[in-house]
This record gives C-alpha cells, structure tokens and sequence, in this order.
C-alpha cells in the first residue's frame, strides 16, 4: 500500500482558493494573479509535479502516472483511492462553506509482481 501526494488535488485546491475569493468580492482576474503569484512559489516543477510542502519540495502523482509508476515498479495496481483531509490543512481560514471534495492524497493498494 503506498499512499501519495495528488497532483490534481493540488490544482484544485488553488482553483478553489480563486473561487473563495471571488466570492468574497474579489475580482476573478485579481484572484487568479494572486493563486499564480503563490502557485509559482510552491510549484517548483508543474512538468515533473514537485511541488513545496513546507521547505521540502515534494513530489505529487497525477492518478494515472502513479498507475504507471507502480507498473514499470513492478507492481500490480489493485485500487487506487482518495483518501481526503480537511481544507485547514491546505487553506488558511477555510470558509465554513467549502464542502467535498476537500484535499486528497492517493492511496494505492498494489502487489508485487
């Protein structure tokens, strides 16, 4: 079993960070240039997908990589899940509101060829 960083839940997560403020007033095209502005500092690699967690860079699967990863691995892929964490943990200050789906990393449970 390997649990991992999701790639795609880092996206979102900066795509609902926009949502929030514009909802709270903020002009779409203000928000998105300050989710760019924080996106490039903590996304050291968008191609490779390393992204900063803290002062580590990280790296993050989208799901189908990490399906891949594990096969040329050596690994029979048998489920691969979300496995969710609340927004505070991504969000400073969540709003009350924001609901599923929240953060996730991926949770691969696979054999050894």
């Amino acid at each position: 079993m390997f649990v991992v960083p999701s790639f795609e839940s880092t996206l979102r997560t900066y795509q609902t960070v926009v949502d929030c403020q514009v909802r709270d007033g903020i002009g779409r095209g203000s928000a998105v240039r300050s989710a760019t502005r924080q996106a490039v500092q903590e996304i050291e690699s968008v191609i490779d997908g390393i992204v900063s967690v803290g002062d580590s860079p990280t790296k993050h699967f989208l799901s189908d990589e990490l399906a891949a990863f594990l096969g040329e691995a050596g690994f029979d892929l048998r489920s691969m899940e979300r496995v969710e964490f609340p927004w505070d943990q991504e969000i400073d200050n969540p709003p009350r509101r924001l609901g599923r789906p929240t953060p996730w990393d991926w949770m691969a449970e696979c054999r050894r060829r």
